[in-house]
């Protein structure tokens, strides 16, 4: 989660910027007692009496932390030029982690608001997508539709544009329709021609 999201961090900076990395990624890979004394001179002194760590100085620490465990891993290594970089292990971690970004599903949780129309979801979502169609009825239950059948749900509730957006990106939006009934009993006005 959070982890995940430092280390693809790190990765892209370390890929995209490698001479600006390179001095960072010095002064907090050195031997302990150098990169501290440099990193206090970057930030506010400690507290001696406290020994209480400033929100940045923590911060510097779990970076320091992530960075040594990604050097201990094989995910990052030094160049003769005694810059840093990612090794092999560092840039297929970097597309293994981009990929499961790409996978992770939007959040559920969108604003309902009532309307006067009933709408009417279906959808037929292949046996593949079955964590889509999950996530899909999910989401349709938070906003308050009903179930029909399994793959038809109805309410009086307006569809939110942040839900159609993340039926795209997500790649469903073509196995959902989404229909409005704007008059009771249009049904029985509609006449059947064969």
């Amino acid at each position: 989660m959070r982890s995940n999201w430092i280390t693809a961090q790190i990765l892209n900076f370390l890929e995209e910027g490698p001479r600006v990395a390179g001095e960072i990624l010095d002064l907090f890979l050195t031997d302990y007692a150098t990169s501290y004394r440099r990193a206090r001179h970057l930030t506010v002194r400690l507290d001696r009496a406290s020994h209480i760590r400033t929100p940045d100085e923590a911060a510097r620490h779990r970076l320091y932390d992530m960075l040594s465990k990604l050097r201990r891993d094989g995910i990052i290594e030094r160049t003769p030029e005694r810059r840093w970089q990612l090794t092999r292990k560092g840039r297929e971690k970097k597309k293994s982690i981009a990929e499961r970004e790409r996978n992770r599903l939007p959040q559920t949780d969108y604003p309902s608001q009532s309307t006067d129309k009933w709408n009417i979801v279906v959808f037929d979502i292949p046996e593949r997508e079955k964590r889509k169609r999950a996530w899909l009825r999910g989401a349709l239950y938070g906003l308050g539709f009903r179930l029909l059948q399994r793959s038809v749900w109805v309410g009086k509730v307006k569809i939110p544009e942040a839900f159609i957006r993340d039926l795209g990106e997500i790649h469903l939006s073509i196995y959902v329709e989404i229909l409005s009934i704007t008059t009771s009993g249009s049904l029985r006005q509609i006449e059947v021609h064969e």
